[in-house]
């Protein structure tokens, strides 16, 4: 794998896991996903308004793939805003990151979308089924139902369908993007302005309604956090664009980027102090062993 390469996706993935943290450490909520949303769209969006595409002339199909994008980013913003206020991010984000992967296959495979998977990618879909089913675990010697229906587990589920549904969407709506011909990056860039822009008017429109998030919106105004969780998540994806065009197989990128799983983990633990129990490590092993094997 080209080094440079390499460097880019790391640095990428710590700052995936950067604006995770920067998430659970703040005020998890809908008022501060909001304020690092107008980050991201301040960023982006000028590659949408002066980017090589014309979204005035792309069909009525793009833009229904568009409106459901960003439903389901929006469903995923939800399961942040509240997933976090309740759940220890070295629990939280490993699970709603990997839940994804076995969702988007079943559906792919359901709708005939993709390819076959290979005997190490039907391996990897165990192990990380595997690590999901151990990580709620408390205690090996104490197996409790309850560990998997608590509170929290809701908005896992509602995080990893959200994310699901935004993956599929994005890769159906960038079909039309892509046989412009033109720069895919600037494309992929425009693309994320697009979303970044609807997903405002969305949180804007659930912050409107709720004193309660206005509130908290008003009040971090000031605060650098979320601009600095939404700079940081754009800035995960633009390296991982520019790593795209050094490497000759996408998989490395996909296998590399889980990186950000025990970095977001490490984060949760060392400088919020959150309990790494038995359970946890060996499910995050197998999450992360699981998803490098669906890489391959």
């Amino acid at each position: 794998m080209n080094l440079l390469a390499l460097i880019l996706i790391i640095i990428s993935a710590g700052f995936h896991a950067t604006w995770n943290f920067l998430s659970k450490a703040g005020t998890p909520s809908c008022g501060y996903f909001l304020l690092t949303t107008i980050a991201a769209t301040i960023l982006t969006f000028p590659f949408a308004l002066f980017g090589p595409v014309d979204y005035l002339a792309l069909p009525p199909k793009f833009w229904l793939f568009v409106f459901f994008s960003v439903l389901c980013e929006l469903a995923y913003i939800l399961s942040l805003a509240n997933g976090y206020r309740k759940a220890e991010i070295s629990f939280f984000y490993p699970m709603a990151r990997s839940l994804p992967v076995l969702f988007t296959f079943i559906i792919s495979s359901a709708a005939g979308i993709g390819k076959n998977l290979s005997a190490a990618a039907m391996v990897g879909m165990v192990l990380v089924t595997a690590g999901c089913l151990v990580m709620p675990i408390r205690k090996f010697s104490d197996i409790k139902l309850k560990d998997y229906f608590n509170s929290t587990m809701p908005y896992i589920l509602l995080g990893a369908a959200g994310t699901t549904g935004y993956t599929i969407f994005d890769s159906l709506a960038c079909n039309y993007l892509y046989a412009t011909g033109a720069n895919k990056s600037l494309v992929a860039l425009g693309y994320l302005g697009v979303i970044e822009a609807g997903i405002l008017l969305g949180s804007l429109f659930i912050v409107g309604i709720s004193s309660k998030e206005r509130a908290i919106a008003l009040q971090l105004r000031r605060d650098i956090s979320p601009y600095l969780a939404g700079t940081f998540s754009v800035a995960a994806y633009v390296l991982v664009l520019i790593a795209m065009g050094l490497v000759t197989n996408v998989s490395f990128i996909q296998a590399f980027r889980q990186l950000s799983l025990p970095i977001g983990v490490a984060l949760g633990v060392i400088i919020l102090k959150e309990k790494i129990t038995l359970p946890k490590a060996i499910g995050v092993t197998l999450l992360l062993a699981g998803l490098m094997l669906t890489a391959i």
